[in-house]
C-alpha cells in the first residue's frame, strides 16, 4: 500500500470511523467537516453508526493525527449526550482529488451495537465546532475536552461494573471545578480522591 508520506502542495484526506457502539438521537445535525453516517428508525430516531472528517494537510501522518484528535473528541461528546460509552475505529481512508473525486487508500469493516435515543443535538453550534476541530485550545475548552473524555471513559468503567474506576474518572470531571476562594485548587474533592 503506497504511503502518500508527502505531497507538494495542501491535500485534502478522507478519514471515515465506525461507532462500535451505535448511538441514538431524536434529531441531529452535523458539526462542520464532519459528515454523521447515520440511519434513520421506524420511529424516527437517527441512529449513528460513524463519520467522516475531511481535513487538509501536506502529508498524510498530520492529516490523521488531526482526524483521530477530532473523532476522538467527538466520540466523548457523543458519549455525554448519549449517556452511554462510546468508542470508534478508523475503518477508511482516502484521498480527495481536486475535482472530487476519491482514491481510496484503506477500508475496513466492523459491526455497530444499538443503544438508547438521546436529544436532540446540533453538533454545529455553541462550543462544539471548537471542542472538536480546535488545534490551540484555550485551557478551559482543554479542560472541557478533558472533562469529556473522563466522562467517556467513566461511562465504560460503569458499564463493566469496575465502580471504583467510575468514581475515579467522574471525580476526574469534577475536580476542576473546586471553588478557589475556599479551597485551593483541587483540594475540594481531596477526601474523595484518597478514598477513590
Amino acid at each position: 500500500m503506497p504511503t502518500h508520506s508527502r505531497i507538494r502542495g495542501p491535500q485534502r484526506w478522507a478519514f471515515n470511523f465506525t461507532l462500535k457502539e451505535r448511538c441514538t438521537f431524536e434529531r441531529i445535525e452535523n458539526p462542520p467537516d464532519i459528515e454523521l453516517r447515520t440511519e434513520r428508525n421506524n420511529n424516527g430516531t437517527v441512529g449513528i453508526i460513524g463519520f467522516e472528517i475531511t481535513v487538509q494537510f501536506r502529508s498524510q501522518k498530520k492529516a490523521q493525527n488531526s482526524a483521530v484528535t477530532q473523532a476522538y473528541r467527538l466520540k466523548d461528546i457523543l458519549a455525554l449526550l448519549s449517556k452511554q460509552y462510546i468508542d470508534c475505529s478508523l475503518t477508511g481512508e482516502a484521498i480527495i482529488r481536486p475535482d472530487g473525486s476519491r482514491k481510496l487508500l484503506t477500508q475496513t469493516t466492523i459491526r455497530s451495537h444499538r443503544r438508547g435515543t438521546a436529544k436532540a443535538t446540533n453538533l454545529g453550534r455553541r462550543k462544539f465546532p471548537s471542542l472538536i476541530t480546535g488545534l490551540n485550545l484555550q485551557p478551559s475548552l482543554q479542560n472541557l475536552v478533558e472533562g469529556f473524555k473522563n466522562a467517556n471513559n467513566g461511562l465504560e468503567a460503569y458499564e463493566n461494573e469496575r465502580y471504583e474506576l467510575m468514581i475515579r474518572e467522574f471525580y476526574l470531571v469534577i475536580e476542576e471545578e473546586g471553588d478557589a476562594k475556599r479551597f485551593p485548587k483541587g483540594d475540594k474533592y481531596k477526601f474523595l480522591r484518597h478514598a477513590v
